[in-house]
C-alpha cells in the first residue's frame, strides 16, 4: 500500500490509498490501445464533462453542493479543508463510521480511478439528481469512442433528423441502445426502440442496421397507430 503524509488542521494524518481495490480499466490512452476485450482504458472524457459541469458559472450552481447530510456511495463530492491531490472531486466508494463517530469515506478521484480513505476532512456532496441524469460521468474513454462510432452512424451515415440516437445504458460487456423519435414529431407518445449490443464487439454495419430496423419499426407504428385511429 502506498502511503501519504499530509498536515490537516495543523494534525499530521496518514492516509492510506487502497491499492488492493484497483478499478478496472484505466492507464492506457484509447486512442493508442490496441482492440480486445481486456485492454485497459482511461477516463479523461468523462473527467472533462464533469469539470465542465462544476466550473461552469460555479457561483450561480453553488446551490446544487449539498452540505445537509453524510455522503453515501455512489455520491459525487468535493474536499474541503482538505490538502491539494486528485481527490478534488471523487466518487464515494465506501464509508465507514470510528471509534468515536468518526467517518472516514473510500473515495475514488475522477483523475485515474485511483482509491484513498479520507478521514477527518470536510466533504460536499454534489446533487445527487443532477448525478443520476449524468450516466456519461462514470463513461470510460472507450465506452465514449464507441458512443462516437454510434452516433457517426446515425447522424453521419444515415442523416438523422425525425429517428434519433436516444438513451445510452452501459451493464458491464453490454449497451442497450435506445431509438427515440424527435420531440415535437407530432406524436403524444414518442416513438422508442431498443436493441443490446456487446459493446466491445459491435461493428459499425451491426449499428448501422439496428438503425435501419429502428427506423422500419417507426414506420409500422405509425401505420399501427393510424389504423387504431381509424377504427
Amino acid at each position: 500500500m502506498k502511503k501519504l503524509w499530509f498536515v490537516q488542521r495543523s494534525v499530521p494524518k496518514l492516509l492510506t490509498t487502497a491499492k488492493n481495490k484497483t478499478p478496472p480499466e484505466r492507464g492506457l490512452e484509447v486512442d493508442n490501445a490496441p482492440d480486445g476485450e481486456n485492454m485497459t482504458d482511461t477516463y479523461y472524457r468523462a473527467r472533462m464533462q464533469i469539470m465542465n459541469e462544476l466550473l461552469s458559472f460555479c457561483m450561480i450552481r453553488s446551490k446544487d453542493w449539498k452540505e445537509d447530510r453524510k455522503p453515501i456511495p455512489g455520491d459525487l463530492v468535493s474536499l474541503d479543508s482538505a490538502p491539494a491531490t486528485k481527490w478534488y472531486v471523487s466518487w464515494v466508494v465506501e464509508t465507514e463510521l470510528n471509534k468515536g463517530d468518526w467517518h472516514r469515506y473510500l473515495l475514488q478521484s475522477i483523475e485515474d480511478y485511483e482509491l484513498c480513505w479520507w478521514e477527518n476532512v470536510g466533504i460536499e456532496v454534489y446533487n445527487p439528481q443532477r448525478v443520476r441524469e449524468m450516466p456519461s460521468w462514470r463513461w470510460t474513454d472507450r465506452q465514449f469512442k464507441f458512443v462516437d462510432k454510434w452516433n457517426r452512424v446515425a447522424y453521419k451515415d444515415n442523416d438523422a433528423y425525425i429517428v434519433l440516437p436516444g438513451k445510452i445504458d452501459f451493464d458491464g460487456n453490454s449497451v442497450i441502445l435506445d431509438i427515440r423519435e424527435r420531440y415535437g414529431a407530432g406524436h403524444d407518445n414518442p416513438f422508442h426502440y431498443s436493441e443490446t449490443f456487446k459493446w466491445k464487439k459491435a461493428t459499425k454495419a451491426e449499428l448501422d442496421a439496428f438503425y435501419k430496423r429502428g427506423c422500419q419499426e417507426r414506420e409500422k407504428w405509425i401505420e399501427l397507430r393510424k389504423q387504431k385511429a381509424s377504427a
